[in-house]
C-alpha cells in the first residue's frame, strides 16, 4: 500500500499520550499513529456498513412511529409493579 505524507498537528492530552506512550516503547509516534488510525478507520468503516444496513432495513420493511417507540422504552424503564408488593 502506497503511503502519503501527512502533517498532524497534537496538543494538550492527546500529544502527551503520545509522547509518554513513545518514551517508554522506544517507537516513533508516527508508528503507533499510523496503527491507531488503520484501526480506527476499519472500526469506523465497520459502523458505518452498519447503520447504512440498518437505514435500508427500515427503507424497506418500514420502521417505528417515534411516540410508539418511546412509549415501549419508558415502559420498559418503568418498575415493574408486581416486584414492589
Amino acid at each position: 500500500m502506497a503511503k502519503e505524507p501527512l502533517t498532524l498537528t497534537l496538543s494538550g492530552v492527546a500529544a502527551d499520550k503520545l509522547r509518554r506512550l513513545s518514551e517508554a516503547s522506544g517507537h516513533d509516534p508516527a508508528a503507533y499513529l499510523g496503527v491507531m488510525l488503520d484501526e480506527h478507520f476499519a472500526e469506523d468503516m465497520a459502523e458505518i456498513a452498519e447503520l447504512k444496513r440498518r437505514i435500508a432495513d427500515v427503507e424497506a420493511n418500514g420502521g417505528i412511529d417515534h411516540e410508539d417507540a418511546m412509549t415501549e422504552i419508558r415502559a420498559m424503564l418503568a418498575p415493574d409493579k408486581r416486584l414492589s408488593a
